[in-house]
């Protein structure tokens, strides 16, 4: 009964509200049966519908007119419905709980696209004040006052045409997936999501992807402390608490002169520098060109925690049809710009920047070409049959000929492709631009891990002197940039005997 959801079903409204034109907003239930019936699909869809678990929100009728009225916020635009997570198979477990509703999201509230994004809130008025479930298989938390599911926004089959400069047929559905997913990777912290096949009062109305909404509750549920503690904010203004110390962090960052160690030692007890670089590198290096200026949280715990950046509706990057960059920078980074540019006049900033771009992009790291790939493979997977519902429900709302999962697919390859070579590409670019130091570091003949006693470890660079330690210190002093005393100078193997920390640079 699904794939054969009718255009204007029993009940249901047949309008959305109206645009600003005054013109009524057309709902849209069908399941397109060019898709559905197309014979390269028709063998698939069934099989597509069960690849990923279910979400089902039922609620009075009368209480979509949230979805027609989609630029409604708050409490007053929120309704009661029932939550229910449904597994394909009887293996696995779900839930049912009830919750509230509202729509979420900024430009994908506008009455042109016609899929929209949803917040649930747990509360006490509805039922549990939190949902408690593991619905993240690779997050430690399991307690939740809110999540949200993202419809895709304008980068969906029913998104805004932006042609030439975006074919929305080049949809994946998983770029911002794999950003935060990329984020835990390289930091240990991010936004978590899964897929879900979506459904409202029976309807089918799309693939979805349910995230944590990286605000107080979030941060307080992985680093501790009460959701009271900490200030949440993103590009909107302040969600919660108190935020001296991101307004102090700015204010330094503004004031400029970090290349003082005494004002960078300042400025390093209200920010995560660590956890900060990762987050502009990852952003730089996919080409992210919607950032900083919009689509980012930051959190900081009272009253002396370091503010830590989140990556968020990262859409606009592994651009349609080539690999595009701006120098970094680079792309719309306002506030992110200023921070940053302020803190590279530090020297032990600007080191440490370098540092953890070779942890990332060689060997083992996580935006190796390799490990890009990997997490790419495994983030698209799941939804790979399940997107021919999607393409059934919306793919037919922009274009005559409906998108189909073989644009998927070749959207899919396209993304693939750009991750060949990106990790040297994006190193000669950043040494052009002086965030990478034109000499390479030491490389040794084995990149840590284990060892027979008597190993014999080795050391190579294409020029200088290697310097080294074996106690887990930094052979560079802080401050100065000076080569420590009482390292030593490579010039033979280092025989291990002993789990030993071993730290070199050039």
């Amino acid at each position: 009964s699904v794939l054969s959801q009718p255009e204007n079903p029993p009940g249901f409204p047949s309008a959305w509200g109206t645009h600003k034109s005054g013109d009524q907003v057309i709902a849209d239930y069908e399941m397109d049966p060019e898709v559905v019936y197309e014979p390269s699909s028709s063998n698939l869809i069934r099989d597509g519908m069960k690849s990923i678990p279910s979400l089902s929100l039922v609620t009075d009728v009368r209480n979509l007119d949230i979805y027609a009225n989609t630029e409604g916020r708050g409490k007053a635009w929120e309704r009661p419905a029932s939550v229910e997570l449904i597994y394909p198979s009887s293996e696995s477990t779900g839930f049912q709980t009830d919750a509230g509703l509202r729509i979420q999201g900024g430009v994908g509230r506008s009455t042109v696209i016609p899929k929209h994004s949803f917040r649930l809130f747990f509360k006490g008025q509805y039922g549990a004040t939190k949902l408690e479930y593991p619905l993240f298989p690779d997050s430690p938390v399991q307690s939740f006052d809110t999540v949200t599911l993202r419809a895709g926004m304008n980068r969906s089959y029913a998104g805004k045409l932006r042609e030439p400069r975006m074919d929305l047929r080049l949809t994946t559905y998983t770029r911002d997936q794999w950003l935060r997913a990329s984020q835990i990777a390289m930091s240990g912290l991010g936004s978590h999501g899964i897929f879900v096949h979506l459904y409202i009062d029976g309807l089918y109305w799309g693939l979805y992807n349910v995230v944590e909404r990286p605000d107080a509750s979030f941060l307080a549920s992985y680093l501790g402390g009460e959701r009271e503690e900490w200030y949440s904010v993103n590009h909107t203004g302040t969600i919660s608490g108190s935020g001296d110390r991101f307004d102090t962090l700015h204010r330094l960052a503004s004031a400029g002169g970090l290349e003082d160690p005494e004002k960078y030692a300042m400025i390093k007890q209200y920010i995560d520098t660590r956890h900060f670089i990762d987050y502009v590198i990852l952003n730089f290096y996919s080409g992210n060109e919607d950032w900083g200026l919009t689509n980012w949280y930051a959190g900081v715990q009272n009253p002396g925690g370091k503010v830590k950046y989140f990556s968020w509706d990262g859409e606009w990057f592994w651009i349609d049809g080539g690999w595009l960059y701006s120098s970094p920078p680079g792309g719309r980074v306002i506030q992110t710009e200023v921070l940053l540019n302020a803190l590279m006049q530090n020297p032990d900033f600007r080191t440490e920047f370098a540092d953890r771009m070779y942890e990332h992009l060689f060997n083992d790291g996580a935006l190796t070409d390799a490990s890009s790939r990997a997490r790419w493979i495994e983030i698209n997977e799941p939804i790979s049959l399940a997107i021919i519902g999607e393409s059934a429900r919306w793919g037919d709302v922009r274009y005559e000929t409906p998108i189909t999962r073989g644009d998927w697919l070749k959207a899919y390859e396209a993304v693939l492709a750009q991750m060949d070579g990106n990790a040297a590409k994006w190193i000669e670019l950043t040494r052009e631009a002086g965030y990478y130091p034109k000499i390479d570091p030491p490389t040794f003949n084995q990149h840590g891990g284990l060892v027979v006693p008597g190993f014999k470890l080795t050391m190579t660079a294409p020029e200088g002197t290697i310097y080294y330690t074996i106690d887990g210190s930094d052979p560079r002093l802080l401050a100065t940039g000076v080569v420590a005393p009482d390292v030593l100078v490579y010039d033979a193997p280092i025989v291990i005997s002993a789990t030993t920390h071993v730290n070199a640079r050039v």
